[in-house]
């Protein structure tokens, strides 16, 4: 975190900072800049692919776990993490946050649907979802619904949210499982996109497991 004690000393070492348009800068712009360079200084990667071929929404959701793991993070933390992906606040605060009295947590549960404006972390929490009402042949049609059966991304996210959650945690256990039938898996979802598919952009939680019983 010391790229963000930097920020604030350049920040801190003038009365003032003008941006090249002769506004003045922002706090929160410098907060953000030394976010993104900590995030950019870690490097990371999942399996090999660096995180930053993801979509914008998993790279919040990857780097908010890795920073915090399932802990209660202040609103201001929050926002400031959000817009080191460009990302508007709204976006993330009910897809990707639960909110309490005391700030935000990664939400890990099944989301309401999965569509082509799902991130792919958003899919592998749905693959969680899906693993415990229908196994095998559920997760199968929650991958074929937007993704290729062997994409390399969301195999990626999965294994990333099972070395990063808790070994006894449901979303853990049920991805757990999901590695292990990971073949089967991905043979069953090729045979789904194979054949018809509703034509909706979108497919509710609920629709997939249905198609899969």
């Amino acid at each position: 975190m010391a790229s963000i004690g930097r920020g604030m000393e350049v920040y801190g070492r003038y009365s003032k900072i003008l941006k090249p348009d002769g506004t003045e800068a922002e706090l929160d712009r410098y907060l953000t800049l030394s976010r993104v360079a900590v995030r950019d200084a870690m490097a990371l990667k999942l399996d090999e692919i660096s995180l930053e071929t993801f979509d914008k929404r998993t790279r919040f959701a990857v780097f908010w776990q890795r920073l915090n793991g399932l802990t209660t993070v202040p609103k201001g933390e929050a926002r400031f993490l959000a817009q080191a992906d460009s990302l508007n606040f709204d976006e993330v605060r009910t897809r990707l946050l639960t909110e309490g009295n005391r700030g935000f947590k990664l939400r890990l549960d099944p989301p309401e649907s999965v569509s082509a404006d799902s991130s792919t972390f958003e899919v592998a929490r749905a693959m969680a979802g899906a693993w415990d009402e229908g196994g095998t042949e559920a997760v199968a049609g929650v991958i074929a619904a937007e993704f290729a059966a062997n994409d390399p991304h969301l195999w990626a996210v999965v294994g990333d949210m099972v070395s990063q959650l808790p070994a006894n945690d449901r979303v853990a256990k049920a991805l757990t499982a999901i590695q292990r039938n990971a073949q089967a898996i991905s043979s069953l979802a090729q045979r789904v996109s194979e054949t018809s598919m509703p034509d909706a952009t979108q497919l509710t939680f609920a629709h997939l497991l249905e198609e899969s019983s």
